[in-house]
């Protein structure tokens, strides 16, 4: 496995909560996802259909759980071609008290846990690979909330990582400047208010991709992702990634090494050819 990193701008993939398998995460890449079209009247039965090209899992924050990501299940993500990143689990859905404190915890478990299951900047030839921390349910928004983000940034981005921030409903993070250089993802839901910035991801609402259940992710600028080079999926032609098709048009590349349907053509990596003598060793 050759790991290196991507940058997904201007692709669609997906996050969820659901282990994923080696067949699970297979399933989904080739199946079209629908996603309710942009339209004045907002209706949801209209949709587009997209590829996912990576998806996002999830680290605790605390000791690794069954559930959330794994070194298996990262190896069997990326052996569908797609890429992957991570993002940690909010320590309550609606009533987080977070500071410093909370924000220096988290990013200590956060990285533990990424490395642990194998997301290791170190691993990664390319650009650093994109960690989130979760944003949403904040009981006390204000300046000990944003201490909580920009320590767990500060400390994420010290490790290695590409820091990101998913800012969900009552998010607490009253300068986005204050956390620095950073990716920033946005919930599908009409927040109160909404953080003006220029987003990297955009979250759509919950679909039903191959039987499991996923949010539809549209990458809209720049956002790195963890891939294995020698089974990279590309954009190419009707049904590639961050296009919309039509699911019943079929067709698409095949990865004849592993004999299933791909709707993107495979890259293989770029191998420098080797030295023309070969040193002699001590």
């Amino acid at each position: 496995m050759a790991l290196t990193t991507r940058d997904f701008a201007g692709t669609w993939g997906c996050d969820t909560n659901t282990k994923l398998t080696a067949a699970a995460a297979r399933s989904i890449v080739n199946t079209p996802m629908g996603v309710p079209k942009k339209s004045p009247a907002g209706q949801d039965d209209e949709h587009d259909f997209v590829w996912a090209l990576f998806f996002v899992r999830y680290v605790f924050f605390g000791p690794a759980r069954p559930g959330d990501i794994s070194l298996g299940e990262r190896d069997d993500i990326l052996s569908t071609g797609a890429g992957l990143a991570l993002v940690q689990h909010p320590r309550s859905p609606d009533n987080n008290v977070l500071n410093e404190s909370t924000g220096a915890a988290d990013a200590e478990w956060a990285i533990r846990n990424a490395l642990g299951a194998g997301y290791d900047p170190a691993l990664c030839v390319g650009a650093p690979p994109t960690l989130f921390l979760d944003m949403e349910g904040v009981k006390n928004p204000g300046l000990q909330s944003q201490a909580h983000a920009v320590r767990w940034v500060t400390d994420v981005r010290t490790a290695g990582f590409m820091p990101g921030v998913y800012f969900g409903f009552d998010w607490g993070v009253a300068s986005l400047i204050a956390l620095g250089d950073f990716c920033p993802w946005v919930d599908f839901a009409p927040l109160t208010m909404r953080p003006h910035w220029p987003w990297s991801l955009q979250q759509f609402k919950q679909v039903t991709v191959a039987g499991i259940g996923v949010d539809p992710d549209q990458a809209l600028g720049p956002f790195v992702g963890m891939i294995d080079a020698d089974l990279a999926l590309i954009r190419s032609g009707d049904g590639a990634a961050g296009q919309t098709s039509d699911p019943a048009s079929g067709g698409g590349a095949t990865l004849a090494s592993r004999g299933f349907p791909l709707p993107f053509e495979v890259r293989e990596s770029e191998v420098p050819e080797p030295p023309s003598t070969t040193p002699e060793l001590n």
